[in-house]
Protein backbone atom coordinates (compact mmCIF):
# COMPACT_ATOMS: atom_id res chain seq x y z
CA UNK A 1 0.00 0.00 0.00
CA UNK A 2 1.24 3.50 -0.82
CA UNK A 3 0.16 7.04 -0.07
CA UNK A 4 -3.49 7.75 0.67
CA UNK A 5 -5.66 9.89 -1.56
CA UNK A 6 -4.65 13.53 -1.72
CA UNK A 7 -5.89 15.51 1.27
CA UNK A 8 -8.30 16.82 2.35
CA UNK A 9 -10.82 14.60 0.47
CA UNK A 10 -13.50 15.91 2.83
CA UNK A 11 -16.45 15.36 0.49
CA UNK A 12 -15.18 11.91 -0.49
CA UNK A 13 -14.87 10.81 3.14
CA UNK A 14 -18.28 12.18 4.09
CA UNK A 15 -20.15 10.24 1.42
CA UNK A 16 -17.90 7.18 1.75
CA UNK A 17 -18.90 6.89 5.40
CA UNK A 18 -22.55 7.03 4.36
CA UNK A 19 -22.25 4.17 1.86
CA UNK A 20 -19.55 2.01 3.45
CA UNK A 21 -21.86 -0.66 4.87
CA UNK A 22 -23.91 -0.83 1.67
CA UNK A 23 -20.75 -1.42 -0.36
CA UNK A 24 -19.42 -3.99 2.12
CA UNK A 25 -22.65 -5.92 1.66
CA UNK A 26 -22.79 -5.37 -2.13
CA UNK A 27 -25.94 -3.24 -1.92
CA UNK A 28 -25.07 -1.32 -5.08
CA UNK A 29 -28.71 -0.62 -5.90
CA UNK A 30 -28.58 1.72 -2.88
CA UNK A 31 -24.94 2.88 -2.85
CA UNK A 32 -24.73 4.00 -6.49
CA UNK A 33 -27.88 6.21 -6.52
CA UNK A 34 -26.75 7.75 -3.21
CA UNK A 35 -23.38 8.74 -4.72
CA UNK A 36 -24.97 10.03 -7.90
CA UNK A 37 -27.46 12.12 -5.94
CA UNK A 38 -24.65 13.65 -3.88
CA UNK A 39 -22.77 14.57 -7.06
CA UNK A 40 -25.89 15.86 -8.82
CA UNK A 41 -26.55 18.19 -5.87
CA UNK A 42 -23.27 20.03 -6.52
CA UNK A 43 -22.92 22.87 -9.05
CA UNK A 44 -22.54 21.41 -12.56
CA UNK A 45 -18.99 20.51 -13.66
CA UNK A 46 -17.38 18.38 -16.34
CA UNK A 47 -17.05 15.62 -13.73
CA UNK A 48 -20.83 15.24 -13.69
CA UNK A 49 -20.43 13.30 -16.95
CA UNK A 50 -19.80 10.20 -14.80
CA UNK A 51 -23.46 10.04 -13.72
CA UNK A 52 -25.34 7.14 -15.30
CA UNK A 53 -22.25 5.44 -16.72
CA UNK A 54 -20.78 2.09 -15.74
CA UNK A 55 -18.66 -0.89 -16.78
CA UNK A 56 -21.55 -3.35 -16.46
CA UNK A 57 -21.43 -4.10 -20.20
CA UNK A 58 -18.09 -5.83 -19.50
CA UNK A 59 -19.40 -8.32 -16.95
CA UNK A 60 -18.86 -11.29 -19.26
CA UNK A 61 -15.23 -10.35 -19.94
CA UNK A 62 -14.57 -9.69 -16.27
CA UNK A 63 -16.06 -13.02 -15.24
CA UNK A 64 -13.78 -14.80 -17.71
CA UNK A 65 -10.75 -12.87 -16.48
CA UNK A 66 -11.45 -13.71 -12.83
CA UNK A 67 -12.09 -17.37 -13.64
CA UNK A 68 -8.87 -17.65 -15.63
CA UNK A 69 -6.83 -16.11 -12.81
CA UNK A 70 -8.48 -18.37 -10.25
CA UNK A 71 -7.62 -21.45 -12.30
CA UNK A 72 -4.01 -20.35 -12.78
CA UNK A 73 -3.70 -19.80 -9.03
CA UNK A 74 -5.23 -23.20 -8.26
CA UNK A 75 -2.53 -24.81 -10.40
CA UNK A 76 0.13 -23.71 -7.88
CA UNK A 77 -1.62 -23.26 -4.52
CA UNK A 78 -4.82 -23.84 -2.53
CA UNK A 79 -6.98 -20.74 -3.03
CA UNK A 80 -9.10 -19.56 -0.08
CA UNK A 81 -9.90 -16.01 -1.25
CA UNK A 82 -9.46 -13.58 -4.14
CA UNK A 83 -9.03 -9.81 -4.10
CA UNK A 84 -9.54 -7.48 -7.07
CA UNK A 85 -7.96 -4.03 -6.81
CA UNK A 86 -8.16 -1.10 -9.21
CA UNK A 87 -5.30 1.36 -9.47
CA UNK A 88 -5.87 4.90 -8.25
CA UNK A 89 -8.03 6.94 -10.58
CA UNK A 90 -6.62 10.40 -10.10
CA UNK A 91 -2.87 9.69 -10.14
CA UNK A 92 -3.00 7.10 -12.95
CA UNK A 93 -5.19 8.86 -15.51
CA UNK A 94 -3.47 7.27 -18.51
CA UNK A 95 -4.56 3.69 -17.76
CA UNK A 96 -7.17 2.29 -15.39
CA UNK A 97 -7.04 -1.43 -14.66
CA UNK A 98 -7.79 -4.25 -12.23
CA UNK A 99 -5.22 -6.53 -10.63
CA UNK A 100 -6.19 -9.79 -8.94
CA UNK A 101 -4.57 -11.43 -5.91
CA UNK A 102 -4.96 -14.97 -4.58
CA UNK A 103 -4.65 -16.05 -0.95
CA UNK A 104 -4.11 -19.44 0.61
CA UNK A 105 -5.40 -18.29 4.00
CA UNK A 106 -9.10 -17.57 4.66
CA UNK A 107 -10.54 -14.07 4.65
CA UNK A 108 -9.58 -12.25 7.86
CA UNK A 109 -12.26 -9.63 8.39
CA UNK A 110 -14.81 -8.09 10.68
CA UNK A 111 -18.04 -6.41 9.66
CA UNK A 112 -17.05 -3.46 7.49
CA UNK A 113 -13.31 -3.85 8.05
CA UNK A 114 -10.44 -5.77 6.51
CA UNK A 115 -6.98 -6.30 7.99
CA UNK A 116 -4.53 -4.58 5.62
CA UNK A 117 -1.74 -6.88 6.78
CA UNK A 118 -3.78 -9.85 5.60
CA UNK A 119 -4.20 -8.27 2.15
CA UNK A 120 -0.44 -8.00 1.78
CA UNK A 121 -0.10 -11.77 2.24
CA UNK A 122 -1.11 -12.76 -1.28
CA UNK A 123 0.68 -15.71 -2.87
CA UNK A 124 -0.11 -15.07 -6.54
CA UNK A 125 -1.09 -11.96 -8.49
CA UNK A 126 -1.76 -10.94 -12.06
CA UNK A 127 1.26 -9.92 -14.10
CA UNK A 128 1.38 -6.60 -15.94
CA UNK A 129 0.27 -8.32 -19.13
CA UNK A 130 -2.67 -10.00 -17.34
CA UNK A 131 -4.30 -6.86 -15.92
CA UNK A 132 -7.91 -6.16 -16.84
CA UNK A 133 -7.97 -2.73 -18.48
CA UNK A 134 -11.04 -0.61 -17.75
CA UNK A 135 -11.58 1.74 -20.66
CA UNK A 136 -14.46 3.80 -21.98
CA UNK A 137 -13.92 6.80 -19.71
CA UNK A 138 -11.29 8.70 -21.67
CA UNK A 139 -13.05 12.03 -21.04
CA UNK A 140 -12.85 11.57 -17.28
CA UNK A 141 -9.28 10.33 -17.44
CA UNK A 142 -8.41 13.56 -19.27
CA UNK A 143 -10.02 15.58 -16.48
CA UNK A 144 -7.97 13.81 -13.81
CA UNK A 145 -4.81 14.30 -15.87
CA UNK A 146 -5.61 18.00 -16.08
CA UNK A 147 -6.61 18.56 -12.46
CA UNK A 148 -4.49 16.05 -10.50
CA UNK A 149 -1.06 16.66 -12.00
CA UNK A 150 1.46 18.68 -10.07
CA UNK A 151 -1.24 20.80 -8.41
CA UNK A 152 -4.48 20.03 -6.60
CA UNK A 153 -7.75 20.55 -8.49
CA UNK A 154 -9.29 24.04 -8.38
CA UNK A 155 -11.55 24.67 -5.43
CA UNK A 156 -14.70 24.82 -7.54
CA UNK A 157 -13.97 21.33 -8.93
CA UNK A 158 -12.63 19.64 -5.82
CA UNK A 159 -15.84 18.24 -4.37
CA UNK A 160 -17.14 17.00 -7.74
CA UNK A 161 -13.83 15.33 -8.55
CA UNK A 162 -13.79 13.60 -5.15
CA UNK A 163 -17.29 12.22 -5.63
CA UNK A 164 -16.33 11.08 -9.12
CA UNK A 165 -13.45 9.09 -7.63
CA UNK A 166 -15.87 7.54 -5.13
CA UNK A 167 -18.50 6.78 -7.76
CA UNK A 168 -15.95 5.18 -10.07
CA UNK A 169 -14.78 3.03 -7.17
CA UNK A 170 -18.31 1.82 -6.48
CA UNK A 171 -18.98 1.21 -10.18
CA UNK A 172 -15.84 -0.93 -10.38
CA UNK A 173 -16.90 -2.92 -7.32
CA UNK A 174 -20.36 -3.39 -8.82
CA UNK A 175 -18.70 -4.81 -11.94
CA UNK A 176 -16.54 -7.23 -9.95
CA UNK A 177 -19.47 -8.37 -7.83
CA UNK A 178 -21.62 -9.04 -10.90
CA UNK A 179 -18.72 -10.86 -12.57
CA UNK A 180 -18.21 -13.08 -9.53
CA UNK A 181 -21.87 -14.03 -9.60
CA UNK A 182 -21.70 -14.86 -13.31
CA UNK A 183 -18.54 -16.93 -12.90
CA UNK A 184 -20.20 -18.88 -10.10
CA UNK A 185 -23.26 -19.53 -12.25
CA UNK A 186 -20.96 -20.95 -14.91
CA UNK A 187 -19.18 -23.18 -12.41
CA UNK A 188 -15.90 -21.32 -12.89
CA UNK A 189 -15.61 -20.03 -9.33
CA UNK A 190 -16.53 -22.02 -6.21
CA UNK A 191 -19.75 -20.97 -4.51
CA UNK A 192 -17.95 -20.73 -1.16
CA UNK A 193 -14.99 -18.60 -2.34
CA UNK A 194 -15.03 -15.03 -0.91
CA UNK A 195 -13.96 -12.33 -3.38
CA UNK A 196 -13.05 -8.84 -2.20
CA UNK A 197 -12.75 -5.69 -4.29
CA UNK A 198 -11.54 -2.14 -3.66
CA UNK A 199 -9.69 0.72 -5.28
CA UNK A 200 -6.07 1.09 -4.23
CA UNK A 201 -5.85 2.95 -0.90
CA UNK A 202 -9.58 3.61 -0.72
CA UNK A 203 -10.22 1.53 2.41
CA UNK A 204 -13.80 0.79 1.28
CA UNK A 205 -14.30 -2.91 0.50
CA UNK A 206 -16.95 -5.02 -1.09
CA UNK A 207 -17.13 -8.70 -0.23
CA UNK A 208 -18.87 -10.94 -2.76
CA UNK A 209 -19.86 -13.56 -0.26
CA UNK A 210 -20.55 -17.24 -0.82
CA UNK A 211 -24.11 -17.95 -1.86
Amino acid sequence: MTDAFAEPMDTYELVENEIREWVWNAKFETAIPHCEAALAALPQTEYHAVIGRSWRHRVDETAGWLAAFYQSACDVMPVEALYGEMNRFEVNPDRWYLDSFAYETPLDSQQGHVDWDWLCGWKKSTADTERFVLDGFADLQALFARDYGEDEPPGDLRAASELTILLLTVRMQDLVHAAVGLARQRGKLPQDLPVLSAAHDSGMFCVSRPS
